[in-house]
């Protein structure tokens, strides 16, 4: 873009904080005014179809048009800024309808603060990964379920649409755009001069560290690779029961109970042999049908899950009734690690839905998503806990995601393998974890999980 002669409209639904418009007054400082580089930068401010009243601001910000203004239709505005007004208030159907002219045509949105509710109730945001107010995002959340909150950075770029967060975060937002549009030297020298942009775009990462649920994912992990040793009598705490053998799929794990946490689990072992990584690789999406266990119509998962885990899922479901008949006081657990993790996806399914009345606890290690969003949500709605438990630096847990349109669910968990570095994620798609990582595919890290080394840990002694 340009920034000779850059058209910006700040759009005024109802009255706004003026913390909230003081990002605007950036881009002046871009001006020949104070860097003898580009022409003034004007600003005009819109009103909907309301008396006009001028009014001027160092910036250049002029209240001269209402909404229905040639001037400031799509096409004639470079960027479109939106303050935060009363987050009661909803704007009427001549804003909304202004909104979706301008993201039609792809004018650049610049929107701070409780804005975010003026660009959710016009429908820009669905589809869109955004943020706003921390503390609002329940909200928002509620009101505009089409929309991906993200409530763990100070501001977000989906596109053509730039959001913030709280009222300083405007400051984040504007100076994270002048960086991304600007001469470098022209975007730090505004950005020393205001003294902002210094802050990370994500919050605090501190406030994610959760070393509580360390021991549960290692021993997860532990059972996990005691999967791929072939254990028989016990595998840690474990004691083996049953053997989940199918030969002609090659899907192996085993069914056991542990005194000691009062468990009966349901353990998947992860690829070893050709077979499984046929499996691994075979995404054509098909309708679940399994006993016990009713799917949403729409709701649709790949093959090389469906046909493994249809193999053994019966004996699973009758191993585990058996056991629940001798140990009526214990609940329910199944993990797994890689495609072992994957099958946990419906390990877990199938016995919340066989066993409503049990508390059910799963850990997929090292997952990759196995299903539609269809499927993703059925399964968050489960009342069960079903936690991703990641290593850092493992593609794994992105492959499918693109070009499938693959969903994960449950809360991620990520590691480095140690307690003290491990993170709970936000969301599913948080960028501090598995999604930011930059990997894709199988990557040395994937064989680690929890400070274990998978196929290396044995069939060990009592945790």
């Amino acid at each position: 873009m340009s920034h000779e002669g850059l058209k910006i409209g700040v759009l005024l639904t109802d009255p706004v904080q003026l913390l909230d418009l003081a990002p605007i007054d950036l881009f002046n400082m871009a001006t020949p005014e104070y860097l003898e580089i580009w022409k003034k930068a004007s600003a005009s401010s819109l009103k909907n179809e309301n008396a006009v009243q001028e009014v001027t601001a160092t910036s250049g910000v002029r209240l001269t048009h209402t909404t229905a203004d040639e001037e400031v239709s799509p096409g004639n505005l470079d960027l479109l800024f939106l303050p935060g007004p009363d987050p009661n208030s909803e704007p009427d159907d001549e804003v909304k309808e202004f909104l979706r002219a301008h993201n039609k045509h792809k004018t650049t949105f610049l929107v701070i603060c409780t804005a975010a509710f003026v660009a959710g109730y016009s429908g820009i945001y669905d589809s869109k990964h955004v943020t706003g107010p921390r503390f609002l995002i329940p909200n928002l959340r509620k009101l505009f379920p089409k929309t991906e909150w993200d409530e763990s950075v100070r501001w977000k770029q989906d596109g053509h649409i730039w959001t913030a967060g709280g009222i300083t975060n405007g400051n984040d937002l504007v100076a994270a755009y002048i960086r991304a549009t600007y001469p470098s030297s022209v975007a730090e020298t505004v950005c020393t001069m205001a003294e902002v942009g210094d802050r990370p775009m994500k919050f605090d990462i501190g406030l994610k560290r959760n070393d509580t649920i360390f021991p549960e994912l290692q021993r997860a992990a532990l059972l996990s690779s005691a999967a791929y040793s072939g254990c028989i009598g016990s595998a840690f705490d474990i004691n083996i029961t049953k053997q989940i053998r199918d030969i002609v799929t090659d899907t192996q794990g085993y069914i056991g109970y542990s005194e000691e946490k009062k468990r009966i689990a349901v353990v998947m072992r992860g690829s070893t042999a050709p077979m499984d990584l046929f499996n691994d690789l075979d995404t054509v999406l098909v309708t679940p049908k399994l006993s016990g266990v009713d799917f949403p119509p729409d709701a649709m998962i790949m093959s090389g899950i469906n046909i493994p885990w249809s193999a053994v899922h019966d004996e699973v479901i009758m191993e585990v009734k058996r056991l629940v008949t001798k140990y009526p006081d214990y609940t329910l657990e199944s993990t797994g690690h890689s495609l072992g993790g994957a099958l946990t996806y419906l390990s877990y399914v199938s016995l919340c839905q066989n066993f409503p009345d049990k508390a059910v606890t799963s850990n997929a290690l090292a997952a990759f998503p196995i299903g539609n969003q269809a499927f993703a949500d059925f399964g968050s709605s489960q009342h069960g806990t079903l936690n991703r438990g990641n290593n850092a630096l493992d593609g794994v847990p992105n492959i499918y995601v693109t070009p499938f349109n693959f969903a994960h669910y449950g809360t991620e968990f990520y590691s480095d393998g140690s307690a003290s570095n491990t993170l709970k994620c936000i969301n599913e798609r948080d960028m501090d974890c598995s999604a930011g990582n930059g990997m894709y595919g199988i990557t040395p890290q994937h064989v680690f999980s929890f400070g274990v080394l998978e196929m290396g840990a044995g069939c060990g002694s009592s945790l």
